[in-house]
């Protein structure tokens, strides 16, 4: 991933945890025999034994991207957001110079690491309901064993599980980290002047990770 300047690139583990925890549909590219392929693939985070983070998600076994594979491939995941587009008009100093162009912030991780497919299907639904169902307010968890067994079994042959390593990752947090003060506090306050939640969010980000 391309990073213009080191303001924007993001090192804390923790911080990049957090993110996928928060955004867990990630884009999954590969080369396959029929080109590059893509697939949105929901995942979650696992620390196995050995203290390895790793990527768990599923693919439907129609899908071919797990089959047409090269053996040994590697693997993309891209976590991102939306982000928000930043006019030139929010800079004070484009009333005086003019120069000053528009921009897009957002947030991003690149994951490269290898698939290893699971056998123990069950086990991983179980693992990524659980979170989830957990993440939603006022709500009974659903369970595995609220549906029928026949039923889970069906399910079961319809999908893939995998877990994936993450041997190399990147991020990039651009949120206007490469402006003074004074534009920031200038874009912040006409990104809650548009009155949306997506505005109002990134408003927050930058004065969140606004250089100290």
């Amino acid at each position: 991933m391309f990073i213009s300047t080191s303001a924007f690139e993001q090192t804390q583990w923790q911080e990049i945890q957090q993110f996928i925890v928060d955004y867990p549909l990630a884009t999954l590219i590969t080369q396959t025999i029929d080109g590059i392929q893509a697939a949105h693939i929901p995942m979650i985070l696992q620390q196995k034994e050995n203290s390895e983070t790793v990527l768990i998600g599923h693919i439907a076994h129609a899908n071919p991207i797990w089959q047409s594979n090269f053996n040994d491939s590697e693997w993309l995941a891209i976590f991102n957001t939306n982000g928000h587009y930043i006019t030139p008009n929010w800079y004070p100093e484009k009333h005086i110079t003019h120069r000053a162009v528009p921009t897009w912030n957002f947030q991003a991780v690149h994951v490269r690491g290898k698939l290893n497919f699971l056998d123990d299907t069950a086990a991983v639904l179980a693992m990524q309901t659980d979170v989830w169902e957990h993440q939603l307010p006022n709500n009974s968890a659903w369970k595995l064993n609220d549906a029928p067994e026949d039923y889970l079994q069906s399910m079961y042959g319809a999908i893939v599980c995998f877990e994936m390593s993450m041997d190399s990752v990147q991020a990039q947090f651009k949120l206007s980290q490469n402006k003074s003060a004074e534009t920031r506090s200038s874009i912040a306050h006409n990104l809650r002047q548009t009155g949306t939640h997506e505005a109002t969010h990134m408003a927050d980000l930058i004065e969140k990770y606004s250089p100290k």
